[in-house]
């Protein structure tokens, strides 16, 4: 599994990046894998690079942590939805490529001071809407076509926010949601 987060520094135009990753060693020999995190801006474009060898223990979980500093970048909000694209590739000892996989990131804080939300730095108005995850047509099994038809429609009309009603939406949702920009809010009958 893995875990990615960043620090802010200088108002938002720099970051350090930070990609944790577990391994979890089912076999009962120790051995040695080769990571290499590779991070590429908004357009494609490769910012940088990094390769740990790993010590992987029989039989346990082990960690890793990559730390890479960013300049410049692009953070993600609502009105800019800017996303990164990180790429994880582990090898065996020799060399030998037995896994990859990548993710789209966009640098952002949300913070709250006195009952007000922060998104890097600036005050937010949401301005949102209740989405059930239902179609007219199949009930409850709705579609990618209808779940972008919503996200599509939200964006014309100046909406910034959705508030999942009563239980997650499908993962493909949230990247729409990240894709576009538009603010998540997970309601999960904690009503009070």
């Amino acid at each position: 599994s893995y875990n990615i987060s960043a620090r802010y520094f200088e108002s938002y135009q720099n970051a350090e990046l930070n990609v944790g990753i577990l391994f979890d060693n089912r076999d009962a020999q120790a051995d040695n894998k080769h990571v290499t995190v590779s991070l590429y801006s908004p357009k494609g474009d490769k910012i940088g690079s990094k390769t740990l060898i790993c010590s992987v223990l029989p039989g346990g979980i082990t960690e890793a942590n990559f730390s890479m500093n960013i300049a410049k970048i692009k953070p993600w909000t609502a009105e800019t939805p800017n996303l990164y694209t990180i790429h994880i590739v582990q090898s065996d000892g020799e060399g030998n490529e037995e896994m990859a996989f990548s993710t789209k990131y966009g640098f952002r804080e949300i913070q709250t001071v006195d009952s007000q939300v922060y998104i890097n730095g600036r005050k937010v108005l949401f301005k949102g809407v209740n989405r059930h995850d239902s179609s007219p047509v199949n009930g409850r099994a709705v579609t990618t076509e209808e779940m972008l038809q919503d996200v599509i429609l939200m964006k014309q009309n100046n909406v910034n926010t959705i508030r999942t009603s009563h239980y997650p939406n499908h993962a493909k949702m949230y990247s729409m949601f990240d894709y576009y920009g538009l603010y998540g809010v997970d309601e999960a009958e904690k009503e009070f």
